[in-house]
């Protein structure tokens, strides 16, 4: 402790008065220690240090004084030390501190990312003078910031950190776990849930590394109800709707279910004797009551007999024998035994020589003959299974006769021929009935067949007549109105008799139609809005009014060479050019406009539509663009089904013509094409050629290593979202029978996952399937093997080469994109029939595909509205009748290809009707085009069989269903309550 010396005074030798008195010491002093003050006063004779009295007043703080001038502090805070000398005072303020001896940290002991905390601190003793506050953070697994002043920490990784306070130099430490919170839950499982199964669903939680305790389990019931296990296991326990939820941290995921009660048996009642042509119909009862999906597939397992049944379980027995005839309802199958009784048959009966009917290529029709227009002298009647025609001789001079309706939900696309099972008489001996036939579409007014002038001699015994088909293209019309015609024919003089008529049949293999076929009108594209619309119009021309179809293109479907289809309605093998009329109807444009022409994908070049000159009217050019031999190929003409016409304009702005006479023509009777192929099979054939071209990435070649083949490793420039590299094959006559028995390439690849991966031959799309040549990367080692839809592009050549892009689209975010490629070969894929999978796909909900506006009295009115049920599904109303009024709705799945069935459940008003198309990728299957007529205001069941199956090779599928009102007033609703497609297998 410092201390003060006294000045040394002289004793007086006079007496003085003090005047002033100072105090001298430290103006801070330390509780707990003690402190030496002094005086000094004047004049320094006036007193001695005898005189000097210390004192002291506390203020906020305490201490006490000795005499002889030592403060010793008590309490912190401000006191005054004071000295009197013979009355007169002297005073110094003096701040007493008290030391922080040490420091605690409080606040929370974990921080969730993107929260703040608080933290403060508590010293000892609780009174201690602070001067300095100083807060930092220590990273350690975590990261964090925190104001220096405030303590306010601010989370920046996950982990541990350690909060530190430093007061007077003297430091705190809090350790704190920086969490991740969860974002978001989700419950993964099934949303149909049978009552005999016990489902486990389980909770994706994100972001996936938050930190939680523990996923908890509960069930919310609706309509039905269960329990779930804590490990998320569910157990029905009625059947109707419920909430599976899961929850981690507060944050709840959950997923509505239907627990569905299943099938469990059919019982099958009908006729078990049937005879040939009749139709029966057989009834399917299935228990128990309230299961799901009580909707019935009929199905005939031919044994030594045959039979057909429609969705409807009408049978119609085809060849004596034994049948099994099966109703399937949610994967549950009954049979029946049907025998089919002997009866005459088409068999071993005359034809022509180079074509026999088999059971095979043979349709039997059930319907019955009527009279054309009434005509006095003519009866038809119907006994003994068969119609018996008579005439008198009157009646058989007319050219009138009876007709016979071929039914419209018969596929009649293979046959070539149709034969009328016949007998007949006079009442003149010795003179025998002639008949003249017809085959007569009444749709379009085409005939099929007609001779009118040969008259056809029938004879008192059974026989069959058979005529060939011509214009066969109108067979696979959905909107043909067939009718078979039969006249009673004879000379002038007539002649009375009867005709007795059996059975009607048609037969065929399948033969290319032999007419040149006809396109649809131009349409929307159906597979996505691409700008261009086309609409009817009229037009003058040449003084009348023609019907034409107004093509429109939006700017931006000019610059991006968007599309309008017209689609094939049959196989084109025999067309040679593509021709249509059109007047360009934009003025203002900055030059010529053109029209580019595809065969399917193809591109057969742009034509340029001259602008008039100025002041002058639009004219009509008629463009012709003949396809070029190279591509009149297996693939191309077999496979095509439609053309395109793609609009462009100078300088990208919108455009509109009129089009029509849109047509394709050719050779009637050419060379049939024709392919001489190898057998498939065969090693790889690799690419041994180093890439010879990328664009937007460097790719380098890549020593094995290890377990890891050697590889070309193709990396992505910076900021890129698109990136390519091409691989070139050298054809020669040395590698060309390794190439024979080739039909596809093999692509092994090892990439980011994610990345979507397109092969394009020399930049083109239409060398392969789009569900093959477009593959995700998952991050593992993948085998592609994509099938060319031209097999020549492989296996002919000797020189020049062909060059195979990889194209990878890189999704927004990702980084450190990378791809191996192994190996590129082309390869011999074999064929593998597709099996059947127990199991349904749905269709999304359904969609307006197209907005019509029409003018209805002048005013702009919209053609069908859609609006949507409670639970989802659609409902369309169709104000005024529209060919182009339709829904659309999509199913996407892995294993479409397994299905064979597609279920519809609609209601529309009693006699409208619904065209049902199914699409995939640019592509209309024509094959499965299908017309319902609604026969109730009830909600009916429509089951349709997919025959072209390899239309389901695809991982989405669009279903597009146009509605008819036929004689219907408007306005009428058609609402789809759902739409699914289901494997069944039939043992």
């Amino acid at each position: 402790m410092p201390t003060t010396k006294a000045p040394t005074t002289v004793a007086p030798t006079t007496t003085l008065a003090v005047e002033s008195v100072n105090v001298f010491g430290s103006e801070t002093a330390e509780v707990g220690e003690t402190e030496q003050y002094v005086c000094t006063f004047s004049p320094t004779g006036a007193a001695g240090q005898a005189d000097v009295v210390w004192s002291v007043v506390n203020g906020t703080g305490k201490a006490t004084i000795s005499a002889l001038g030592v403060l010793t502090p008590t309490n912190p805070g401000t006191i005054t030390v004071k000295a009197t000398v013979k009355g007169v005072e002297g005073s110094l303020a003096v701040t007493l501190i008290q030391s922080v001896e040490s420091v605690t940290v409080e606040g929370p002991d974990t921080v969730e990312l993107g929260s703040d905390a608080n933290y403060t601190y508590t010293v000892v003793p609780s009174d201690s003078t602070i001067e300095e506050v100083v807060w930092s953070v220590v990273a350690g697994t975590g990261s964090a910031t925190i104001n220096s002043e405030e303590g306010k920490l601010s989370p920046v990784a996950a982990g541990t950190v350690t909060v530190r306070v430093s007061v007077d130099g003297i430091l705190g430490t809090k350790p704190v776990q920086i969490l991740t919170p969860v974002a978001s839950v989700s419950v993964q499982g099934d949303q149909l849930v049978r009552m005999e199964n016990n489902p486990t669903f389980t909770a994706s939680i994100l972001p996936a590394d938050a930190d939680y305790e523990s996923v908890v389990w509960s069930v919310t019931n609706g309509t039905g109800s269960a329990t779930i296990s804590e490990n998320g296991t569910l157990s029905p326990v009625t059947p109707g709707t419920v909430t599976v939820n899961a929850s981690a941290n507060g944050v709840k995921g959950s997923l509505e279910i239907e627990l569905i009660v299943s099938v469990s048996g059919i019982v099958i009642s009908g006729d078990t004797e049937v005879l040939p042509a009749q139709e029966y119909t057989y009834v399917a009862t299935v228990s128990p009551d309230n299961a799901k999906y009580p909707q019935v597939t009929w199905a005939v397992v031919n044994g030594t007999g045959s039979a057909t049944i429609t969705s409807a379980g009408v049978l119609t027995g085809n060849l004596a024998g034994t049948v099994s005839v099966t109703a399937t309802a949610d994967g549950v199958t009954k049979s029946f035994e049907v025998t089919v009784l002997e009866d005459d048959s088409l068999l071993g009966t005359p034809r022509p020589t180079h074509l026999l009917a088999t059971p095979e290529n043979t349709i039997v029709l059930s319907g019955a003959w009527e009279l054309q227009n009434e005509l006095e002298g003519l009866t038809v009647n119907f006994a003994r299974q068969v119609y018996d025609v008579s005439f008198t001789a009157e009646a058989s001079k007319s050219s009138l006769g009876v007709q016979f309706r071929v039914p419209n939900n018969v596929d009649l696309s293979r046959m070539q021929y149709f034969a009328i099972k016949v007998t007949g008489s006079t009442l003149t001996e010795g003179v025998n009935p002639t008949v003249s036939v017809q085959l007569k579409d009444f749709d379009s007014g085409l005939l099929l067949y007609n001779d009118q002038q040969t008259e056809i001699e029938v004879i008192n015994d059974n026989q069959w007549i058979v005529f060939s088909i011509a214009n066969r293209y109108r067979l696979q019309t959905s909107n043909r109105d067939l009718r078979i015609l039969l006249d009673p024919h004879f000379t002038a003089s007539g002649n009375e008799g009867v005709l007795t008529i059996q059975k009607v049949v048609f037969f065929g293999n399948a033969d290319p139609v032999a007419s040149p076929q006809l396109l649809s009108g131009l349409k929307n594209a159906h597979w996505e809005d691409t700008g261009v619309t086309a609409e009817p119009a009229v037009d003058v021309i040449d003084g009348q009014n023609v019907d034409v179809v107004k093509v429109s293109a939006t700017a931006a479907a000019v610059a991006g060479w968007k599309a309008i289809p017209s689609y094939v309605l049959e196989d084109i093998s025999r067309v040679t050019t593509v021709s249509f009329k059109v007047k360009l109807l934009t003025t203002g444009l900055p030059s010529d406009p053109k029209l580019g022409v595809y065969l399917g994908e193809t591109d057969l070049g742009n034509k340029t539509i001259a602008r008039p000159a100025e002041g002058a009217d639009p004219v009509y050019q008629t463009i012709t663009i003949t396809i070029p031999a190279s591509l009149r190929n297996e693939a191309n003409m077999w496979a095509v089904k439609y053309i395109q016409l793609k609009p462009n304009s100078g300088g990208n702005k919108a455009v509109e013509y009129y089009i029509y006479d849109f047509k394709l023509s050719g050779d009637a009777n050419p060379v049939p094409v024709t392919v001489a192929r190898s057998p498939l099979g065969g090693d790889d054939v690799p690419f041994t050629s180093a890439p010879s071209y990328v664009e937007s990435s460097t790719q380098t070649l890549v020593a094995a290593d290890g377990d890891v083949p050697a590889h070309r490793l193709w990396t992505p420039n910076a900021g890129v979202s698109l990136m390519k590299i091409q691989y070139g094959y050298t054809k020669s006559a040395a590698n060309l029978s390794a190439r024979e028995g080739m039909n596809g390439l093999h692509i092994t690849i090892q990439g980011t996952a994610g990345l979507e991966v397109n092969v394009q031959q020399s930049w083109g799309d239409g060398w392969a399937d789009e569900s093959q040549r477009r593959f995700v990367l998952d991050g593992t080692v993948q085998h592609i093997y994509i099938q060319a839809l031209t097999r020549t592009l492989i296996t002919t050549g000797t020189s020049g080469t062909a060059n195979w892009q990889l194209g990878a689209t890189i999704p927004a975010g990702t980084e450190g994109a990378s791809v191996k490629i192994f190996s590129i070969a082309f390869t011999a894929i074999m064929p593998i029939p597709e099996e059947i999978v127990n199991e349904e796909i749905p269709f999304s909900s359904f969609r307006e595909a197209t907005n019509i506006i029409v003018e209805v009295e002048t005013v702009p009115t919209d053609a069908m509205t859609v609006a949507y049920h409670e639970d989802g599904h659609a409902i369309a109303t169709v104000a005024v009748n529209h060919a182009n009024n339709h829904l659309i709705a999509i199913a996407t799945h892995d294993d479409l290809r397994y299905m064979n069935t597609l279920t519809i459940q609609a209601k529309g008003a009693i006699g409208t009707s619904m065209t049902i198309k199914l699409a995939y990728g640019n592509t209309f299957n024509m094959d499965v085009d299908y017309v319902h007529t609604f026969t109730s205001n009830n909600v009916e069941t429509i089951v349709i069989n997919i025959q072209d199956r390899d239309v389901l090779k695809v991982s989405k599928i669009s279903l597009s269903l146009f509605f008819n009102l036929n004689e219907v007033d408007a306005p009428a609703n058609f609402e789809i309550l759902s739409a699914a497609f289901s494997g069944v297998v039939t043992e």
